[in-house]
């Protein structure tokens, strides 16, 4: 075990990132490259505006690796009017026609949003057939582990499976979740590991009411073997998740609750793990920032095989808090000061999380 996990004392927060799955689960240009053959076969035999559509969004997004880009490139075209550059733009690339149906007409754009839905349901379809088949157990010394809770920015079931793999009873909240701004109940039973899921989850439902009308507010069900299954109370295959380059912030359904339970969990520790992670996303490092920057007793490790000191978008933690870390062959003003706030393991997922927490 780290020496910084054990004099924690328990209080250990635990953050995932996409590299926290990987490679048990593609990420990043495999991802992608499986969602484009997935959306070849789906759409080879269609008839009309939906293949014309896909033909063109595939030759036009060539080359582009990133799942999330992928995904928002095609469903920010329905909103090509309302978006602040096109004061800028002289001319949008042309999109396919109107295509009549059953007495309707779906506009070039409309298509793209279909394809965008499509987009996403294939990366949820993909994730979950790969979970069922990867190998969970570099996860079971994180999930057997004395910390405060795990959070994932993945819509996979690896930690949960993982925790059922060691006998570890969990959490992820959804199913309790009242409506309100609070997401995890105070009391969660002795040795239940909360798994925080920021982005969502691949098996919730909307499907359960926690409030009725005037004003109804609706809940989750959480569909058990690899997710892709219905709810119990209706029959729903639309995932809630946050998928994309925009809407991280939303303020809508849960995400609130999601973000200020996070608040809440980094206040109630002084060591942060953050695994397999960019830092590229705002809406979670500006909190990361903000708890190291509000005590000087709490530490941040950092696993990561390719970490860059200079390109990374956290580079003034880095330069204010670690002792070892060097920026452009210098020493980090953290040395100088001899400030030792900060570690930065080059390691995969599996190697990292066996330093860290293993007996």
């Amino acid at each position: 075990m780290h020496d910084w996990v054990a004099s924690a004392n328990g209080k250990t927060l635990v953050l995932l990132g996409a590299g926290a799955s990987a490679p048990s689960l593609p990420v990043s240009r495999e991802l992608t490259d499986l969602v484009i053959e997935s959306m070849n076969e789906r759409l080879d035999d269609h008839p009309g505006y939906l293949k014309r559509a896909w033909e063109l969004a595939r030759e036009q997004l060539r080359g582009t690796s990133n799942i999330e880009e992928f995904y928002s490139s095609l469903s920010d075209v329905e909103h090509q009017d309302e978006d602040t550059t096109r004061h800028w733009v002289k001319e949008w690339v042309p999109l396919p026609g109107v295509l009549p149906a059953d007495g309707d007409s779906v506009s070039g754009r409309q298509s793209f949003g279909f394809l965008a839905h499509m987009v996403q349901n294939s990366v949820m379809t993909i994730l979950a057939a790969k979970t069922e088949l990867a190998d969970k157990s570099y996860l079971h010394s994180l999930v057997a582990a004395d910390v405060r809770g795990t959070v994932t920015l993945n819509y996979d079931l690896m930690v949960e499976k993982a925790a059922v793999e060691a006998g570890r009873a969990y959490t992820t909240g959804a199913e309790q979740w009242d409506g309100g701004v609070r997401w995890f109940a105070d009391e969660l039973g002795e040795g239940v590991l909360p798994v925080l899921k920021l982005h969502g989850s691949l098996n919730w439902r909307e499907t359960r009411v926690v409030i009725g009308s005037p004003l109804p507010i609706v809940g989750f069900e959480e569909v058990g073997g690899n997710g892709r299954g219905a709810g119990k109370l209706l029959a729903r295959l639309d995932e809630p998740a946050i998928c994309g380059l925009s809407g991280k912030m939303s303020p809508y359904d849960p995400y609130p609750a999601l973000r200020s339970q996070f608040d809440r969990m980094l206040e109630e520790v002084e060591l942060l793990v953050v695994v397999g992670f960019s830092f590229w996303d705002a809406h979670i490092t500006a909190p990361i920032r903000r708890w190291l920057a509000l005590d000087d007793r709490r530490r941040i490790i950092v696993v990561d095989p390719y970490f860059d000191p200079v390109s990374t978008p956290i580079r003034v933690l880095v330069d204010a808090l670690c002792l070892d870390c060097v920026i452009d062959g210098n020493q980090t003003l953290a040395a100088g000061l001899g400030i030792d706030r900060m570690q930065v393991l080059t390691m995969t997922a599996e190697e990292g999380l066996d330093a860290l927490f293993a007996r």
